[in-house]
């Protein structure tokens, strides 16, 4: 069984905390509407009605106020929630006696349908249940099939459960100053592969890192390293840091670290039969980072030309070489 909370007044950012007080997840079907799993309640606040009833309680005391439905399957149960008030209990095999009196123009159908089933005089959910299935299917196609089975609770969905935002973030205060950068990347090198860890356990991957470098006296020095894809591998981010590091080194001791990686997404990537192999950007990246710290920052990139009378006329695009983006060095000869 599912149980939907609808609300019509109140804080409707307090239902997440509703929902967390009677079960581990819950999917957010919008700001006023959200359904769980209340399998296995029943042993503790007994049959339907009442551990309704205690949910209602609850989100009373939480200043929620709205519609409480139960069903078999969750659509169901926020399609009782958004058009029955009060309570609404949907006993398997009974859906349709309960939602026959709504219009059927409440059902999640298409307009094309819609309109379909008015030409049919077709004007309640009840009206609509009553057509053969067979007949439903043929002339509505697979969504016809769908919307009768929703309206009589049949079949079976896995819910989308809402995470709540992780950051992946690492703080470490170090017990002596350090001022050599072997020791120093030592340190990132452990946080690193600490959070990429969780990254991945996430399925995601790393886009950004951001290296904070607390110094006596208070000074705080900052580097962000952007990628130009996805990457999973915590020995090519440390590289980049080293390189960055070594092309510009802390202006003093470092006492502390602060390390923040921001997910993304990995990268999909189906090579050509008849296509030569490219350099993954990963190392690439890390290639156009030596170059950068033997010749200067702001001298290596993608060379583009301006949209200008000027001749010769060009820009250096610094970051974001292996796709669409903004420059970020300008340089004009003329």
């Amino acid at each position: 069984m599912f149980a939907c909370i609808h609300c019509q007044s109140g804080a409707a950012e307090n239902l997440p905390v509703l929902a967390a007080q009677f079960a581990n997840g819950y999917e957010q079907l919008d700001e006023e509407t959200i359904v769980f799993s209340v399998a296995g309640l029943g042993r503790l606040f007994g049959p339907a009605p009442q551990l309704a009833a205690e949910i209602a309680r609850q989100g009373q005391t939480l200043g929620l106020a709205g519609n409480i439905a139960m069903a078999r399957h969750p659509d169901t149960a926020a399609l009782a929630a958004r058009h029955c008030a009060g309570v609404t209990i949907l006993t398997p095999g009974q859906e349709g006696e309960i939602l026959g009196p709504l219009p059927v123009g409440v059902l999640p159908a298409s307009p094309a349908t819609l309109e379909t089933l008015e030409r049919w005089g077709v004007e309640t959910i009840g009206d609509f249940l009553a057509l053969p299935p067979l007949g439903v299917l043929e002339r509505l196609g697979e969504e016809g099939g769908r919307l009768q089975a929703l309206a009589e609770g049949r079949g079976q969905r896995v819910l989308q459960l809402a995470r709540a935002a992780e950051e992946f973030t690492a703080v470490r205060e170090l017990e002596a100053p350090l001022s050599n950068l072997e020791p120093l990347l030592f340190v990132v090198s452990s946080l690193l592969h600490d959070l990429v860890k969780r990254v991945v356990a996430t399925g995601n991957a790393v886009i950004e890192l951001s290296l904070q470098l607390e110094m006596e006296r208070w000074e705080v020095s900052e580097r962000t390293l952007g990628f130009p894809a996805p990457v999973q591998d915590p020995r090519t981010m440390l590289k980049q840091v080293q390189l960055a590091l070594e092309a510009d080194r802390p202006r003093g001791p470092v006492v502390g670290v602060r390390l923040e990686l921001r997910p993304t997404p990995p990268r999909a990537v189906q090579q050509g039969m008849f296509t030569p192999n490219a350099p993954e950007p990963e190392r690439l990246q890390t290639l156009l980072g030596r170059l950068a710290a033997l010749t200067g920052q702001g001298t290596v990139g993608s060379p583009e030309l301006l949209n200008t009378y000027r001749p010769d006329a060009w820009r250096l695009r610094q970051r974001n070489l292996f796709a669409a983006g903004t420059a970020t060095a300008v340089a004009a000869g003329a």
